[in-house]
């Protein structure tokens, strides 16, 4: 019997050394992004929740594909010299909250971070800890490339003519970017391309939508074929399709028509009246 009570004597030792994660009473939230661009940097904020008195400290692991390119920084904690994606503070933190910058390796892959509390100071601060994890998906860079062809059917020149470029994201347009044609002589056509990083853009269907003049600061007859829209795809950097739709730069051609002619129109009329 003997030989049997010191065997669960040490288990009981060792159970106490190593008590388990996540102390009843404690937690730890992780907010930040779940999408990464490739060697970007993203921001997380940690909160600990645990007893008032309790000072803590804290660890944070970077675990997946291509973790040894991770690297972590914080003003409130130390990175491992050897091990960037290993960040420790052990000095209490001045209230249960803390800061950190993940940058993202160069290849896509997918990260877990794992964030854990440890009570250092304050009554029963001995054994308390608390952890949490963060998936984070690295994405490689995808760029659309988008050309539109702009004509202008009037018969004056046209200056600094606006054209934006949007995408429509949860239901709501948005801009992708504002480009500008500096001359548009009557007659003549004009392409226009800007670059629509759609990196951290979930992979699906998306409307695209090109405005001639989206500001209304030129008259323009009505019906002008001022706006086209289009369907496109997106799907990961290098996923194979029969017609791909996603590559690293994806384009499409529409043609929109501007009616500068309107200005002499306008002009005429007003001088008649």
């Amino acid at each position: 019997m003997r030989p049997i009570l010191a065997a669960a004597i040490l288990v009981c030792l060792i159970a106490a050394a190593f008590p388990a994660q996540g102390t009843p009473g404690t937690a730890v939230t992780i907010t930040g992004p779940e999408r990464l661009e490739a060697s970007k940097d993203g921001s997380y904020n940690v909160k600990i929740y645990g007893p008032a008195e309790i000072k803590w400290g804290f660890w944070v692991n970077v675990s997946g594909s291509n973790r040894a390119d991770a690297k972590l920084a914080s003003p409130d904690g130390t990175a491992d010299s050897s091990r960037s994606y290993i960040l420790s503070q052990s000095a209490p933190l001045a209230s249960p909250e803390f800061n950190f910058t993940l940058t993202a390796p160069p290849k896509a892959g997918s990260l877990t971070i794992m964030v854990t509390a440890l009570a250092l100071e304050g009554t029963g601060a001995a054994g308390q800890t608390a952890t949490s994890r963060w998936a984070v998906d690295i994405k490689a860079r995808r760029e659309v490339l988008l050309n539109s062809s702009v004509q202008n059917n009037g018969d004056i020149l046209v200056r600094e003519l606006k054209v934006a470029f949007m995408v429509k994201l949860n239901g709501v347009w948005t801009y992708i970017a504002n480009e500008t044609i500096p001359n548009l002589e009557p007659g003549k056509s004009e392409n226009v391309t800007t670059t629509w990083n759609s990196t951290l853009v979930e992979n699906g269907e998306y409307i695209l939508r090109i405005v001639v003049d989206p500001d209304h600061e030129k008259v323009q007859y009505s019906g002008s074929g001022g706006i086209v829209e289009k369907r496109i795809v997106l799907r990961d950097v290098g996923a194979k399709e029969e017609q791909p739709p996603n590559v690293r730069l994806i384009g499409f051609i529409v043609v929109l028509v501007v009616a500068a002619g309107i200005f002499a129109w306008w002009y005429r009329r007003k001088k008649i009246v």
